[in-house]
């Protein structure tokens, strides 16, 4: 079945996630995606065998295996005349240049856009930076970590001070705008025939991801509080968390509304409740009263264990969550049957289990279809297949240390 992103090519020039990320997402939808890496060392991606304190098992890295699967790899010294050379003809003949290096690192090496533009007027030229291609910041040094502060999210994380999410939030939400800008200028040069350039930021995908809150503070000049700690003093006692008799926690997601309010005491058992005064309007429940509330849902789900409110909110169609941790999603039936995880045959490791595709479409669908490459794999193939040179000049690149 055809794939999405077939007959695509990428350039993939990117390090750790940020860029990796992105070009992952166009590759497991098909594109031919080649990563072109530091002659010797690579992406340093690969050397993250202990990020995050991981005793790591297998003894690869889980880092560079998610951001670079589906992928070829050219092993490359773009320092040297020849090795330009090499990447203008695999400029000449691919769709898409992606890379998250400094624009000014790339021009050093020949790799602007204007110099690309020359070579390949059809190319779409995708680039992430940290903090956009304007402003006195532009060019700043910007990671995960730094991302997340720089753009105010994480502001709203803790009650008791900002609390990045160690889980790449920001390298993420940069990894998706940069494919996103890709795909949508590849559509633009099917219907005018034009490459362009796209610029993306690890600053502007933050400010997305936190979009609800930054569009409230420019309307009203404040953003909501975020949940209390446990749950307490909440902005809306529906939006909120509590714990159940065994210590367990749960989520309730709803308004508020008339409809949600009657449903609600139904499953609490509590029909008096819903004659409350102090209750009897969506204003004094989510705003006027709110923390009276909190305090009595609080002291009902405190009552009965986790099973026994599964029941009983199911029951009354009220939106609900418990709290997971990382062992109870991926053995979710729901997770499975979705493939959001999936197993992968390693060349070394036997059947793995990867991150499977967020994204279904049921025409052309993606696929995760190989492991992350060992640094170089597809030198030869690339050049001699795509690149045009002959078996006797990889060779001599080869001697001269060119790639490897």
């Amino acid at each position: 079945m055809v794939m999405a992103l077939e007959g695509i090519r990428v350039i993939d020039m990117t390090v750790w996630h940020h860029g990796p990320g992105g070009s992952t997402f166009l590759a497991d939808m098909g594109a031919e995606v080649i990563k072109v890496e530091e002659r010797l060392s690579g992406d340093p991606g690969r050397h993250s065998m202990s990020l995050g304190g991981m005793n790591n098992p297998l003894g690869i890295s889980y880092y560079f295996e998610n951001n670079n699967r589906d992928k070829k790899s050219l092993a490359i010294n773009l320092k040297t005349e020849k090795g330009r050379e090499v990447m203008y003809r695999l400029v000449e003949k691919s769709d898409v240049f992606l890379s998250n290096f400094r624009k000014t690192g790339l021009a050093r090496l020949g790799l602007s856009y204007e110099e690309l533009k020359a070579i390949n007027p059809k190319l779409i030229y995708s680039h992430g930076s940290g903090q956009g291609t304007r402003g006195i910041h532009k060019g700043r040094q910007s990671n995960d970590i730094i991302g997340q502060f720089w753009g105010g999210y994480v502001s709203y994380g803790s009650v008791e001070g900002p609390m990045s999410v160690w889980s790449d939030l920001a390298d993420r939400g940069g990894a998706v705008t940069l494919a996103w800008g890709a795909v949508l200028a590849l559509l633009a040069r099917e219907r005018t025939g034009i490459g362009q350039e796209v610029n993306t930021s690890l600053l502007g995908g933050q400010i997305h991801l936190g979009a609800l809150n930054f569009q409230q503070y420019l309307f009203e000049g404040r953003a909501t509080s975020p949940l209390e700690k446990n749950g307490e003093n909440p902005t809306n006692p529906f939006y909120n968390i509590y714990q159940d008799g065994e210590g367990k926690w749960l989520c309730l997601g709803a308004e508020g509304t008339d409809e949600e309010w009657r449903s609600l005491c139904k499953a609490l058992d509590s029909s008096g409740l819903e004659d409350d005064p102090r209750f009897d309007s969506q204003e004094k429940r989510t705003r006027d009263n709110a923390p009276e509330l909190a305090a009595v849902l609080k002291t009902k789900f405190a009552e009965k264990p986790l099973s026994h409110w599964k029941e009983r909110l199911d029951g009354n169609g009220l939106a609900w969550a418990p709290l997971r941790n990382y062992s109870q999603v991926i053995e979710d039936p729901q997770v499975l049957e979705n493939e959001y995880i999936v197993d992968l045959d390693h060349p070394n490791l036997g059947t793995l289990k990867y991150l499977g595709l967020p994204v279904h479409l049921s025409k052309t669908p993606g696929k995760v279809r190989m492991p992350a490459p060992d640094l170089g794999q597809h030198t030869e193939e690339v050049l001699t297949e795509i690149c045009g040179y002959s078996w006797e000049e990889v060779a001599e690149m080869k001697a001269q240390e060119i790639v490897n």
